[in-house]
């Protein structure tokens, strides 16, 4: 924000001085369009979308019939103006070049959920990243899927205006299948924000653990950890929804882009780099939940862990996907670690949702 001087060139006032020169632009995601299917049927179409700058989709999707894939196309476009990058399963990276669609997931006998970013720069191609969690069998004893996907759409001319998920399998996106986009622009003013802040809890200086409290009830949930080890080492970061510490949890995993880790009927969401957190080191997670009652609760999650502090170190990197097998709705977090050390006072969890 700039500094405008005042009488005598002053760059303090009075109240009424401060509160005539500065002008306050909120802004933040807000919502543009949902689709919600009421039938089943191998297209979701998100027409008429503003044009924004950023883009943020999330995607429930699912299942009935046979198997169903996850693809987008922008502006209805069927041509073969698509390229993708992807990696399913943590496997080696494909590409595939002037596809008639960027292809978000496999294909699969299962829901999912899709969280996908977007730049529309409306004379640059339009580039996507996309994370994508696939719930396989219901419960905790099968471990989920995940596929991620870089994309592009060779249009320079025109910016996006509609995004469809398209279904090129045998079945069907079932009832209840939706497609919501998000938008941002610098230039917002709007207050109407997507994501309302469900909680913020900084640790108690030297804790065993963060606990966020009950917070309301969401579909969507974002959740953001800032960790700082103080008093020892952390052996492991660990979460828990509810409070839930029954063999209710399943992930599957790759640290430093190494191969894929899938375990089922676990007692707690992993969640940090395996590996020691040593004192005053720190670690960041961030990661999406699609919240459903009656149905498994789907994560898509990164982590960062510092390691030895200083450039000449390189960070640890965690890419996950995580499920909860329980009906109720995520209604609190918790953070846990083990080994000596404790959660230092800067240490902070933060929760938004929307419905």
């Amino acid at each position: 924000m700039a500094v405008t001087f005042l009488a005598g060139n002053r760059a303090v006032g009075t109240s009424a001085e401060r509160l005539s020169t500065f002008t306050l632009n909120p802004s933040g995601w807000v919502q543009l369009a949902r689709t919600t299917l009421e039938n089943p049927s191998d297209t979701i179409l998100v027409p008429s979308l503003a044009n924004k700058r950023y883009y943020m989709v999330l995607c429930d999707l699912r299942q009935t019939g046979s198997n169903i894939r996850s693809a987008t196309r922008f502006n209805s476009d069927s041509n073969p103006n698509y390229a993708v990058r992807h990696s399913e399963h943590g496997g080696s990276d494909s590409t595939e070049i002037s596809q008639t669609f960027i292809k978000n997931s496999g294909s699969n006998l299962f829901d999912g959920f899709n969280v996908q970013h977007i730049a529309n720069f409306p004379t640059r191609e339009k580039l996507q990243i996309s994370q994508y969690v696939g719930r396989v069998n219901a419960g905790a004893g099968s471990a989920p899927t995940r596929h991620e996907c870089y994309g592009k759409w060779a249009n320079t001319i025109n910016p996006i205006s509609s995004i469809q998920q398209y279904n090129d399998q045998a079945g069907d996106f079932g009832s209840g299948s939706e497609v919501v986009v998000l938008g941002y622009d610098p230039a917002d003013t709007h207050t109407n924000n997507f994501w309302t802040e469900l909680a913020s809890v900084q640790a108690p200086s030297g804790s065993a653990g963060i606990d966020t409290g009950t917070f309301t009830a969401k579909k969507y949930l974002w959740i953001q950890a800032f960790i700082k080890s103080t008093g020892g080492s952390m052996s492991s970061v660990f979460g828990n929804f509810n409070n839930d510490v029954g063999v209710n949890y399943a992930f599957t995993l790759s640290d430093n882009g190494g191969g894929e880790l899938t375990i089922g009927s676990r007692t707690e969401l992993v969640l940090v780099n395996d590996g020691t957190l040593a004192t005053n080191e720190t670690a960041f997670i961030n990661f999406f939940i699609m919240n459903v009652s009656s149905r498994d609760k789907l994560l898509i999650g990164h982590s960062v862990k510092q390691n030895t502090a200083g450039a000449g170190y390189a960070p640890n990197r965690r890419e996950i996907v995580q499920k909860w097998a329980n009906n109720g709705q995520i209604t609190s977090f918790q953070l846990g670690k083990g080994g000596t050390g404790t959660f230092d006072a800067v240490s902070q969890i933060k929760v938004w949702g929307s419905d």
